[in-house]
């Protein structure tokens, strides 16, 4: 977390201390790989499989992509048997490294075994996973019947908040707006030029909600692209937004959207929803 919090913080950091900001991630995945391959008799395999996971973690957090892939690949079957858990940041990883494809020929391969173990009913929230993860990829590759109907099952066994973003970001690509409006309602009412953000909502759900208005007047579009960013704009300014505006505005979206905190800065990667911020 220190990690991630020096670089959102880029700007404000002197050149030594930033030299040293990945120090954090790297000591991180150090002491992971001791758990990991430790042989005391401390280290359980519940204890050794968990220092595989935040491993990956940390390098997905670092955005080494393809350190998180070779550590969570370990992980699949770091129990003699396949795991869903891992399985499913595998396929995430892949679709980070725009390696679309190859992110569903190992969905499918992971869905099958999950069905065919009888692990899909009963180990629903890693299923749930997997089945978003492929459906990210399914995007990348414009398959958006493909995505929906992936996210709409993932959506249907983990109904959470963050499930809920990502299958209204299906809805949005599928160009189903008034669907993708009444799930993110369950989450939170879009703002308008008076409101205030709500600090315990996520930034990530205002950014959905200027997505899931594309017709929207400026100021709604705007007071909400905003809370994404973070911004404090008056009401008078948000009422007055123009549409060369709001245009400027969704640029320094798309600029901001791959450096936010994850998990939200990972749909800087997929082509469907930054095209959305491609203002007319």
């Amino acid at each position: 977390m220190f990690g991630q919090s020096a670089q959102q913080n880029a700007g404000f950091v002197t050149l030594p201390a930033m030299e040293g900001i990945t120090s954090p991630f790297a000591k991180a995945i150090d002491l992971y790989k001791q758990v990991s391959t430790s042989t005391s008799p401390l280290a359980t395999d519940a204890l050794r499989m968990s220092a595989l996971m935040n491993s990956g973690n940390a390098y997905y957090y670092k955005h080494d992509y393809g350190g998180a892939l070779e550590t969570w690949r370990t992980a699949i079957s770091f129990s003699g048997h396949p795991n869903l858990s891992p399985w499913s940041n595998v396929i995430a990883a892949l679709v980070l490294l725009d390696r679309p494809q190859e992110a569903i020929k190992e969905g499918e391969a992971a869905r099958v075994w999950a069905e065919q173990s009888g692990k899909a009913l009963i180990e629903t929230y890693p299923y749930a996973g997997v089945l978003e993860a492929t459906a990210f990829a399914k995007m990348q590759l414009g398959d958006s019947d493909g995505a929906l109907a992936d996210m709409a099952t993932a959506n249907a066994l983990r109904d959470d908040a963050l499930t809920q973003q990502n299958f209204a970001l299906a809805l949005i690509v599928s160009k189903r707006y008034e669907d993708a409006q009444e799930v993110l309602r369950k989450i939170a009412p879009p703002l308008d030029a008076q409101a205030i953000p709500d600090s315990k909502i996520a930034r990530c759900v205002y950014l959905i909600w200027a997505l899931a208005t594309p017709n929207g007047s400026p100021s709604v579009r705007a007071a909400n692209f905003a809370a994404f960013l973070g911004e404090h704009r008056s009401a008078q300014e948000l009422s007055s937004t123009t549409s060369e505006g709001l245009r400027q505005l969704m640029r320094q979206v798309a600029d901001t959207l791959p450096k936010s905190d994850y998990p939200c800065g990972s749909l800087g990667k997929i082509k469907a929803i930054t095209s959305l911020l491609s203002a007319p």
